[in-house]
């Protein structure tokens, strides 16, 4: 079972700084989304290979609580949740 992370502190020390989505690579058709709580799309890759760092065009997004999907393939069920980005730790 796909279990991803719901926590990002993208500081530099190596740890949550970026989003893991554990055995993500298993499914090569994959894509994830992000979205804001006001429903506005902060991240979208296809093919995700753990690497967003909690930034949107290279600005860091705001502290707080984001919404994920993550498209794991056809016939396959869509992972959803919720994501929290801290900064400054």
């Amino acid at each position: 079972m796909i279990k991803p992370t719901n926590i990002l502190t993208p500081n530099g020390d190596g740890v949550n700084d970026t989003w893991k989505v554990p055995d993500i690579e298993l499914f090569p058709d994959n894509y994830v989304k992000v979205f804001d709580r006001g429903g506005r799309q902060v991240f979208y890759k296809k093919g995700y290979t753990n690497d967003w760092d909690g930034s949107l065009s290279g600005n860091p997004l705001a502290e707080g609580t984001y919404y994920y999907v993550v498209y794991l393939g056809k016939d396959l069920n869509m992972i959803y949740g919720y994501i929290t980005i801290l900064r400054n730790r």
